[in-house]
């Protein structure tokens, strides 16, 4: 159980330093405190199902990888650093915006189009 419990954690951890998530935001998102996700990261503790669930919400994975991916293979990913880049960038966005509600996200979508429109208008 020690063992699934560290291999849980390093894949929460591996899940959120690619997004770029400190500790203290995923505890925020989760509604818990940094240092208890702190000993699920290293193993210390387990997380419970409905935390897990809220995790692969949040990292738009599936439980199966958060529990049975081993993140020591992820070295020898043939993406290019570019591309990871891109996908964690994205993923970081999506981690951000998961809490928000209907009038905030519409808000965000509304200063997305405008920051396009003023970059189009300015690269003319």
């Amino acid at each position: 159980m020690s063992n699934l419990k560290k291999q849980i954690g390093a894949n929460i951890r591996y899940e959120r330093i690619s997004r770029n998530i400190s500790i203290e935001e995923l505890a925020e998102m989760l509604e818990l405190s940094s240092a208890f996700v702190g000993l699920i990261e290293r193993g210390q503790r387990g997380a419970s199902v409905k935390n897990l669930i809220k995790i692969s919400e949040i990292f738009s994975v599936s439980i199966d990888s958060l529990i049975n991916t081993n993140r020591s293979n992820y070295s020898n990913l043939s993406e290019n650093k570019e591309n990871q880049n891109y996908k964690a960038r994205l993923e970081t966005i999506n981690s951000l915006l998961y809490n928000l509600d209907g009038s905030e996200l519409d808000f965000i979508i509304s200063i997305i189009r405008s920051l396009k429109q003023l970059k189009h208008t300015y690269s003319e």
